[in-house]
């Protein structure tokens, strides 16, 4: 009489990602071992259902956390040590939603993931044509760049990723630039004045070489450069006058 149940060793057909998730519906792989039955059956069944035979072609499917149990069955009736595996199986890309927000100090591009399964592993940017972090959920613009493109992505813990979301922010311009400025004009200096042929100085030239300019109600006398009153070379012009007629007169002799 065989009163002894088979051995049974059972588990996924391939290992999750480093989070423990799927992304796909899982295969499982059984090996039973009878003392008296060489080919003991092996059966499971998923979140407490129904019993079934296990197949090659036996798949877990579904989103979410599925709990398989499995027993292996010999030809005499006896059960093995019942078995039970946990998977987790996420097929959903998680999504990016994104807000702009402009203040004096630039652009700001404040980014959301959402994932409702394993959650979101990471939140990226494309700068350059690779793809970088955004940290603090936020990516900031300085101002003055003109349109600018910002194209983001989310992964979640199952290793999904979702659709390229682009967003177009205008920074605004900081108007153009004259790339041949003006240049500041050279001061000329001023030279002094010639002198005057045969060595002489210009009368209108003071010894500087300056122009000498006489005030208002003055004048200058040729060649001593000695500045008058108009009202004192008038009367020295009458007096000289009058004393040239005092010289025209004829004497008289005294008697």
């Amino acid at each position: 009489m065989d009163t002894t149940g088979p051995t049974l060793t059972f588990g996924a057909a391939d290992e999750p990602n480093t989070a423990g998730w799927y992304r796909a519906g899982v295969a499982f792989a059984a090996t039973a071992v009878d003392d008296t039955d060489p080919s003991p059956t092996v059966r499971v069944r998923v979140d407490g259902g129904a019993w079934m035979p296990l197949t090659d072609d036996f798949r877990v499917a579904g989103d979410g956390t599925r709990l398989v149990d499995a027993e292996a069955v010999d030809a005499a009736g006896n059960v093995s040590s019942r078995a039970t595996l946990t998977v987790k199986i996420d097929g959903v890309a998680p999504t990016v939603t994104t807000a702009v927000i402009h203040d004096a100090s630039g652009h700001v591009v404040e980014v959301a993931a959402s994932d409702e399964l394993s959650g979101v592993a990471s939140v990226e940017r494309q700068v350059d044509g690779a793809w970088i972090p955004v940290v603090d959920g936020q990516v900031v613009l300085a101002a003055g760049g003109g349109t600018v493109p910002v194209v983001l992505r989310a992964t979640d813990l199952a290793g999904n990723v979702s659709e390229e979301k682009t967003v177009t922010v205008d920074t605004g311009t900081t108007g153009p630039v004259d790339p041949t400025p003006t240049p500041t004009p050279t001061p000329t200096p001023t030279s002094a004045a010639s002198p005057a042929p045969g060595g002489e100085q210009d009368p209108g030239t003071s010894a500087g070489g300056s122009a000498t300019t006489a005030d208002a109600g003055s004048a200058t006398l040729a060649r001593t450069g000695t500045v008058w009153p108009l009202a004192a070379l008038a009367l020295a012009v009458v007096l000289l006058f009058a004393g040239a007629i005092v010289r025209g007169r004829p004497r008289r002799d005294r008697r």
